[in-house]
């Protein structure tokens, strides 16, 4: 897929920074207590700005991709629908385990479909990677039920295995093109 350069640099770097927001505000949540809107809210917000350049980017270049149209497609779908779901949720009154099920669970869930269909569309290094992205992503959220002590953790887990795999992939490509 040629051209992908910008677009899976801009979707590695503000997935990755956007998880480590949300376990900065996690871990700090006085840091937004003045806010006129809760902590949830504010995330939700910081998100929206920071993928808000990728998904431009990737509607833009829909257009030039056929072949590639439904693949990012999905991503959008994902990326948009989880975001407008994770809105829901954060301005109605819902109970703690629903909350953790929609900014926590849902992400992993969504991300193992995502990451699964983009190994299927490689026969490189790519298929390794979102192969292994995928695997990750299906086994943290039964982990996070065994092990409740990677909830403190598991926003910089998120940065890690949903946002680096396409800065290594971005990384490899760019070596085997030299």
């Amino acid at each position: 897929m040629r051209g992908t350069t910008k677009l899976l640099g801009s979707w590695g770097v503000t997935v990755t920074l956007a998880w480590l927001v949300t376990q900065i505000l996690d871990w700090y949540p006085e840091l937004v207590a003045g806010a006129p809107v809760s902590t949830a809210r504010v995330t939700i917000g910081i998100w929206f700005v920071l993928m808000l350049p990728p998904v431009i980017l990737t509607i833009l270049k829909m257009r030039d991709w056929n072949r590639w149209a439904p693949f990012l497609l999905l991503w959008l779908v994902i990326t948009v629908g989880g975001t407008l779901q994770n809105t829901v949720i954060a301005n109605i009154d819902t109970a703690e385990p629903i909350q953790i099920i929609s900014y926590i669970h849902l992400w992993f869930g969504l991300c193992t479909v995502g990451f699964a269909y983009t190994a299927a569309q490689f026969h490189n290094h790519s298929r390794t990677v979102y192969s292994a992205a995928a695997i990750l992503n299906a086994t943290i959220i039964p982990a996070l039920f065994l092990a409740p002590a990677l909830y403190n953790i598991v926003f910089l887990i998120a940065a890690i295995i949903q946002g680096l795999p396409m800065l290594i992939d971005l990384g490899l490509t760019y070596r085997t093109r030299r």
